[in-house]
C-alpha cells in the first residue's frame, strides 16, 4: 500500500504516465519498477535520503503589507490560485542530487522531504505539511460560496476551531488556523517555552512557520506597528538579481492592482492542485491551466461552476490572447492609472534607470519568457547539458 506517499499534487504529476489516468494501481507500479531499497517518486529514481534535499532548494518570497484583515484575505486567496503559473514561469530546478529529473521544479521533492504524515492519517489528511493551500479563506464572498471552492477535505484540530469560534472567528478563518494545528510543533527555543500568550506569539508562530505553504496568510504580532501580510511563497530563485528584482516587482505590482480592481481568480481548489501537478510536467510553460474566464467579474456573479473556468497557457495568462486580458497587461493599466508612470514612451526619451525604463524591462522580460522567447532557467540548464559534448545521454 503506497497511498501514504500520496499528495494531490504528486497524483496529477503521475498522470502524464498513465495517460490521464490516476488511479493507485498504476502509481504503483512506477514504484515497484524502481530497483532503489525504499519506495521512490520515479523510475529511474534519484534517490536522496536527507530533508536537506527538500529544505535545501533556494526560493523567492515576496512578503507584502496588507491594509486590513479582509484585504488581506482576498489577495491571500487570488494568489493561491496564481501559485501554479508562476511556478511554471520560475522553474529552475532541472536536476537534483548531480543528476537530470523529469521535472523542471522543486516542488514537490520539498514537499515529500517534510512529509510526516502517518499512514492512519493519510485518508483524512490529503497533504504534506509543506504543500499548496489546502482552504481558501476569504470573506468577500458568502462562507457557503467559499466553502464550494473549498472542495477538497479539510481536516482540522477541533479543539482550536471551536476555541476560535468561542473567541469570535468566522467559521472560515477559524478552519484556517486549526487546519494548521493538525501539524505537530517541530521547533521551540529555551527560552520561548514559558512565556506570556497574551503579549506574545511565538507557540502560534512555531506552528505557523512550519507549515510551509505556497501563500502564507500572517497575522501582526501582538503590540506592534506591524500589520497584516500576504506571502507569496511559490518563485523559484533565479541566477541572476535582474531576473529576481522583475519577478519581486512584479508580484507586488499585480498584488496591488488585485487590490485596486477588486480581481477575483477563484477556481476549486482541486483545480489548483492539479495546476500545481501540471507544473511539475518537464517545460511546465506548454502545460495548459485550469484559470477563471472573467477575472473582473463582480463576486456577486462568480461561482464555482465549471463553465467559468477553462484551460490557458502560461503565455495566456500572462501576455494575454483574443479572449483573455493577460495579467502583465493589468500591471501596465495600474502602473499608468494608480503610479502615474508612462512605461510606453519612448525609452530613448527616458532616462536610462529611471523608474519608467526599470518597469518597462521588467515587464518586457517577463512577457518573453511566458511567451517561450526567452527560455526558463530549467530549459537553458537541461538545454546546456543535453547539448555539451561531455554529455553521455545518462542525466549526469
Amino acid at each position: 500500500d503506497m497511498s501514504h506517499l500520496y499528495t494531490p499534487a504528486t497524483n496529477y504529476y503521475y498522470a502524464q504516465y498513465t495517460g490521464g489516468n490516476t488511479k493507485k494501481n498504476l502509481v504503483e507500479a512506477r514504484y515497484e519498477a524502481c530497483p532503489c531499497p525504499t519506495p521512490s517518486v520515479a523510475h529511474p529514481c534519484i534517490y536522496m535520503d536527507c530533508m536537506a534535499f527538500g529544505m535545501g532548494c533556494n526560493c523567492l518570497q515576496v512578503t507584502m503589507q496588507m491594509p486590513n484583515v479582509d484585504v488581506a484575505r482576498h489577495v491571500y486567496d487570488q494568489l493561491v490560485v496564481l501559485c501554479p503559473p508562476f511556478l511554471a514561469l520560475t522553474s529552475a530546478t532541472p536536476f537534483q542530487k548531480g543528476l537530470l529529473c523529469d521535472s523542471d521544479v522543486r516542488w514537490l521533492t520539498i514537499a515529500a522531504s517534510v512529509d510526516d504524515r502517518k499512514r492512519s492519517e493519510v485518508p483524512r489528511i490529503l497533504k504534506s505539511r509543506y504543500d499548496n493551500v489546502s482552504a481558501f479563506i476569504g470573506n468577500k464572498l458568502a462562507a457557503d460560496s467559499v466553502q464550494k471552492f473549498n472542495d477538497n477535505h479539510v481536516e482540522i484540530d477541533s479543539k482550536t476551531f471551536e476555541h476560535l469560534k468561542s473567541e469570535g472567528l468566522d467559521d472560515i478563518l477559524a478552519q484556517h488556523v486549526a487546519h494548521m494545528f493538525i501539524r505537530d510543533p517541530l521547533v521551540i527555543f529555551d527560552q520561548a517555552i514559558d512565556i506570556d500568550n497574551e503579549n506574545r506569539s511565538d507557540h502560534f508562530e512555531s506552528i505557523q512557520s512550519t507549515n510551509w505553504q505556497t501563500v502564507r496568510f500572517k497575522p501582526p504580532p501582538p503590540h506592534t506597528n506591524i500589520g497584516w501580510r500576504v506571502e507569496f511563497r511559490i518563485i523559484a530563485i533565479a541566477p541572476t538579481p535582474f531576473e529576481n528584482a522583475a519577478m519581486s516587482v512584479f508580484v507586488a505590482l499585480l498584488t496591488r492592482a488585485i487590490m485596486k480592481y477588486d480581481l477575483t481568480f477563484y477556481t476549486k481548489m482541486s483545480q489548483v492542485d492539479e495546476n500545481m501537478g501540471r507544473a511539475h510536467i518537464r517545460d511546465p510553460c506548454t502545460q495548459r491551466y485550469v484559470f477563471r474566464k472573467d477575472i473582473f467579474a463582480p463576486l456577486s456573479k462568480v461561482t464555482d461552476s465549471d463553465d467559468e473556468v477553462t484551460d490557458l497557457s502560461v503565455d495566456e495568462i500572462f501576455n494575454g490572447s483574443e479572449n483573455y486580458v493577460g495579467l502583465i497587461s493589468i500591471v501596465r493599466r495600474f502602473i499608468s492609472e494608480d503610479l502615474k508612470v508612462d512605461i510606453e514612451a519612448d525609452i530613448a526619451a527616458t532616462e536610462a534607470g529611471g523608474i519608467a525604463y526599470v518597469l518597462r524591462r521588467y515587464l518586457n522580460f517577463i512577457g518573453m519568457r511566458a511567451s517561450g522567447k526567452v527560455l526558463t532557467v530549467a530549459n537553458y540548464w537541461r538545454k546546456f547539458i543535453a547539448a555539451h559534448p561531455d554529455y553521455k545521454e545518462d542525466s549526469r
